[in-house]
């Protein structure tokens, strides 16, 4: 009698903690949907204007990773992030684009639960545009632009899933 009511007492006690997993994972999941209007890289992949759902996969770890899907299911892309801390709070989340003339790199997601911000790394691609425009304007002599930033930046708000 008295191992039945052991047996009884370490499933209740397993059921609980997967209970508490469970809420754990799913109050963690954060999955936007946004509308993005041109081609965009991220990561090393280039991914044409559509509809896509971004999913924060990985949490709670010190690399963290982003998955992009189209809407339609076609495309989709991987990337590391790398999550810091956020400067001031979003009232949304957004999405930040580096862009150097009609090429366009995902930088960030910001407004990430608990006013965290997802940093993305530069590609190759992307430190050899500005690898390009520093040496440009090197050789046309414009001391100020060479510390300027050399790419613009686009917003997207987001909302979410």
């Amino acid at each position: 009698m008295r191992q039945q009511a052991m047996r009884i007492v370490a499933a209740s006690s397993l059921l609980l903690l997967l209970t508490c997993v469970s809420a754990q994972a799913q109050q963690d999941s954060y999955r936007v949907k946004v509308n993005i209007p041109f081609q965009f890289n991220a990561g090393q992949r280039a991914l044409p204007a559509g509809d896509y759902t971004i999913e924060r996969i990985t949490r709670l770890t010190a690399a963290e990773t982003l998955s992009i899907r189209s809407a339609d299911g076609h495309t989709s892309a991987l990337v590391r992030v790398a999550p810091e801390s956020a400067a001031k709070r979003q009232a949304e989340a957004q999405l930040v684009f580096h862009c150097y003339g009609d090429v366009r790199f995902l930088a960030q997601l910001r407004g990430v639960a608990n006013g965290t911000d997802l940093q993305l790394p530069k590609s190759n691609a992307e430190r050899r545009l500005e690898r390009e425009a520093r040496t440009r304007d090197l050789r046309a002599g414009d001391t100020v632009a060479q510390n300027a930033h050399k790419y613009q930046t686009v917003t997207l708000s987001l909302r979410q899933q």
